[in-house]
């Protein structure tokens, strides 16, 4: 899996846990100043951790796959909502976990 953070669309957003936002914002560097890489492995779990708990999140997947336990067990909600001039979006919930999640009508395979 590749981080909770790459499936929430309030990733870096006002309401984002700042450790976790952070990385989402680019910011200006002072001269000689490392660019610095977003943390994988270990590091990246510890920011599912704090994402699983936000009650700001988000979840968005362009496939019918549970981002939080990658379980193919979802089914459509019946909630939708549109995105104004791009896509309708679609919720759904995972029969495994019970994680809630949408997806994006225009990222929705034929």
């Amino acid at each position: 899996m590749e981080g909770l953070i790459h499936f929430c669309r309030n990733w870096g957003e006002a309401d984002c846990h700042p450790d976790v936002g952070k990385w989402k914002n680019p910011r200006e560097l002072k001269s000689g100043e490392e660019i610095p890489t977003l943390p994988v492995g270990e590091e990246l779990k510890k920011f599912d951790d704090i994402c699983r708990k936000c009650k700001s999140r988000h979840f968005v997947n362009d496939e019918e796959k549970c981002p939080v336990c990658d379980s193919m067990d979802v089914e459509r909600t019946g909630g939708s909502h549109d995105a104004p001039g791009w896509a309708k979006a679609y919720g759904y919930r995972c029969n495994n976990c019970g994680e809630k999640f949408w997806i994006y009508e225009s990222s929705l395979k034929e």
